[in-house]
């Protein structure tokens, strides 16, 4: 599903768990497949580049004063659009961290299986951006 807009694909350093944190990982973003949805919820996670004041954004959500990584933003094939997995308060107030917690299985092109509708048991925030297959940065 996707949750904001936007007219070309880049990555950039994102908080996506709530207090007291956790990792800041990059959120990546792409091409909505043609049979996309939009985010049926309020969501934290779009893109800050139409912001008016986006210094003013803090907490959850991309990390303003990063620069972006411009990409091609080609959509993923197993991006169906048509699915999130987790509860809407994760997208709207950031996940919860737990560093002994899961670990997500990916697919070949870095989505978790979840998003895709694969395996909805286990819980992701896809929504139109993935969290990057680079993991952790500083």
């Amino acid at each position: 599903m996707w949750c904001d807009i936007g007219r070309i694909g880049y990555e950039r350093p994102c908080q996506f768990f709530q207090a007291p944190g956790g990792p800041v990982m990059n959120i990546h973003w792409y091409r909505a497949p043609l049979t996309g949805a939009p985010l049926p919820f309020p969501s934290r996670f779009m893109s800050l580049n139409w912001e008016k004041a986006p210094w003013e954004q803090t907490g959850v959500g991309e990390i303003w004063g990063k620069r972006p990584k411009w990409i091609p933003g080609r959509t993923p094939p197993t991006a169906r659009g048509t699915h999130w997995a987790g509860d809407p308060k994760d997208f709207q107030f950031g996940f919860d961290y737990d560093p002994l917690g899961p670990t997500y299985q990916r697919d070949p092109f870095g989505l978790l299986v979840s998003c895709s509708g694969q395996n909805p048991t286990l819980v992701c925030g896809e929504a139109g951006a993935k969290i990057s297959a680079e993991g952790v940065s500083p």
